[in-house]
């Protein structure tokens, strides 16, 4: 039987299943939804793939797939949750301001006894089991983990007289300013809705604090007015003042953050191991590109999960995550390495001949790393993490000195504490 695949169903649709329009009585087979994010290249086949193996193994479930770009999902994950118009599965990221949000909302159902049922404590490495974990409960089916750092074009390396990759700030910065020389603008991104600029940020933030300071400001443990986070802010506005970074990004879409570097414009992304995949699907050359990690001097890795998470209101509970065991088993995962993630949260997936050598580099590095940070859109609280893109931008856009932006941050927080809500 043929599954259900729409790339996108408009909020109007959403706001229509809220109000109980177009309803029906569930017939056989079961119909199931996941909503995720939207792909390309052989993202979306891989996706179109699992989902007909499955409806072949198992002809009693389809699986309606509903994709959308990343803020569009979060919005509409936000309208839909705790009404009828929920989806049964949905894709989130890890940490507080993610999954967080929509467990404390009420309308995510927890996991712990179907992680029995599954067996999914030993099939999970401890990072991807630690990603899922929500306040002590499992909640999240983990299906990849992530790392980041510098993508670069190596012949604009060349071009700018730069012989060897930095492996220190000070390595880094140097880069930069040959780049500059070179006319080359070091590193693009795309600033509108803040998530792209802040990979930048919790780097530096990293740097300047180390990681146990990182961790506890994050966690709220600890101010953030002092001055390791001010020195942070110090060097992201160097980042700006010093031309590292392109004019007026604020309000270029990050989606838009390749085109500079595929012109030759510009010649670093910060971006993820799945970045490689996006390299392919552009028909750019993986061989013309290579990466490393952005250089804190704490030796831990920019590192997150992804998972689906099961709504409370779903009626097809056991049929939805019938269809997450199947995603994460090791066969699957082991078949499609690559596709999503180049390191599988499947404790008996290994390297792969799917992976290209780029891909099996980030493997490398990623089985090398013990310590890792979130992206603080992830880390901190929902609410915390738009003060954050606010505080970045205002800082870079010079309506707030990056001395007083420390403070400014910690004034976020205090207002957050004071109330939560």
């Amino acid at each position: 039987m043929k599954h259900i695949f729409r790339p996108l169903l408009p909020l109007a649709s959403i706001l229509m299943l809220l109000l109980g329009v177009g309803i029906t009585t569930a017939q056989e087979p079961v119909t199931i939804s996941l909503w995720t994010l939207q792909f390309s290249g052989f993202g979306m086949e891989t996706i179109e793939n699992i989902v007909a193996e499955f409806e072949a193994a198992n002809p009693d479930i389809k699986v309606d797939v509903q994709m959308r770009g990343t803020d569009a999902h979060k919005e509409a994950v936000r309208v839909a949750l705790n009404t009828p118009g929920a989806p049964d599965l949905f894709f989130t990221w890890s940490g507080p301001s993610q999954a967080g949000f929509y467990i404390d909302s009420g309308g995510v159902e927890p996991l712990t006894d179907y992680y029995d049922q599954f067996g999914w404590g030993d099939r999970f490495s401890a990072v991807a089991l630690d990603g899922v974990t929500y306040k002590d409960v499992l909640y999240g089916v983990p299906y990849t983990v992530h790392a980041m750092g510098l993508y670069y074009r190596k012949d604009l390396f060349e071009q700018a007289g730069i012989t060897s990759v930095p492996t220190t700030y000070d390595e880094l910065i140097a880069a930069n300013d040959k780049l500059v020389a070179a006319g080359i603008t070091p590193l693009s991104i795309g600033g509108k809705f803040g998530w792209n600029t802040m990979r930048l940020l919790d780097s530096l933030i990293e740097m300047t604090c180390g990681a146990e300071i990182h961790d506890q400001i994050k966690q709220l443990a600890d101010t953030w007015n002092q001055e390791c986070v001010t020195a942070a802010y110090v060097e992201l506005r160097r980042w700006v003042d010093s031309g590292y970074l392109p004019e007026n990004f604020l309000g270029i879409d990050p989606g838009e953050a390749k085109i500079p570097v595929y012109r030759g414009e510009a010649a670093m992304l910060y971006e993820g191991d799945w970045n490689v995949g996006t390299l392919i699907a552009d028909e750019e050359l993986p061989e013309d590109w290579d990466f490393f990690v952005f250089p804190t001097g704490t030796g831990r890795l920019s590192f997150f999960v992804e998972m689906y998470l099961l709504s409370k209101n779903s009626e097809n509970k056991e049929e939805a995550l019938r269809f997450a065991d199947y995603w994460t088993s090791t066969d699957v995962q082991q078949r499609y390495l690559g596709a999503f993630s180049v390191v599988s949260p499947n404790k008996e997936v290994g390297p792969s001949d799917n992976l290209v050598p780029l891909q099996l580099k980030w493997a490398d590095v990623i089985n090398s790393y013990t310590g890792l940070y979130f992206p603080a859109d992830q880390d901190l609280p929902n609410r915390l993490q738009f003060s954050y893109f606010q505080v970045q931008d205002n800082v870079i856009a010079g309506s707030v000195k990056p001395e007083d932006a420390a403070a400014a941050m910690q004034a976020e927080v205090e207002a957050y504490l004071q109330n939560p809500q």
